[in-house]
């Protein structure tokens, strides 16, 4: 292996979950794939947990978020993005819920997710309240619930969903149901 064996195993390890999913891959068949020993690989990375949270952690994925939305068209954009990083991460979202039970740090790295995105989504319906375009709640809280139900269907891939949800017709599935839940809401255009 050449100078940089932590990149190395973390590129083949991504490779990998990416063909036959975070369950299908084993540590051995990371070791076999890059022509190490199994102890060679666990000296780097003691349990596949820490290999995705190397392959989560690393510096692009932390700065792919957009900002808040502030149109409608920026919030169709976000949720795009959001779906587009849920298919490139599939190996990780398919396996989400087993995930953040075995890694604390992914526990954390998911309930931050799912924080930032609760907040962009409030301050988002917060502009479009204040311009308008949105309706106002018909109860105390209800945008707020309205945000995290967004924010799981964006996030979260139900046991059973696993890599059926693929490709543009996936997205455009996800974007039909956001548009479904949406749409009381925004009396004049549904983003």
């Amino acid at each position: 292996m050449a100078q940089n064996t932590k990149g190395e195993i973390i590129a083949c390890a991504r490779r990998l979950f990416e063909a036959q999913g975070y369950n299908g891959v084993s540590m051995r068949d990371i070791a076999k794939a890059l022509d190490i020993s199994v102890g060679n690989l666990t000296y780097h990375f003691k349990k596949k947990e820490a290999l995705i949270e190397a392959i989560l952690l690393a510096p692009e994925i932390s700065q792919e978020k957009p900002p808040a939305p502030q149109t409608l068209s920026q919030l169709r954009d976000y949720f795009l993005h959001s779906l587009e990083v849920q298919q490139t991460y599939a190996f990780y979202f398919d396996s989400y819920h087993q995930l953040a039970q075995t890694s604390p740090v992914l526990a954390q790295i998911q309930q931050k997710m799912l924080e930032e995105t609760t907040a962009d989504l409030d301050q988002a319906f917060a502009r479009f309240r204040a311009a308008g375009l949105m309706s106002p709640e018909a109860y105390p809280g209800q945008h707020r619930a309205l945000a995290r139900a967004v924010t799981v269907l964006l996030m979260v891939r139900l046991p059973g969903e696993e890599r059926r949800i693929t490709g543009s017709d996936g997205i455009r599935a996800v974007l039909e149901r956001l548009r479904s839940i949406l749409s009381p809401f925004f009396p004049e255009e549904t983003p």
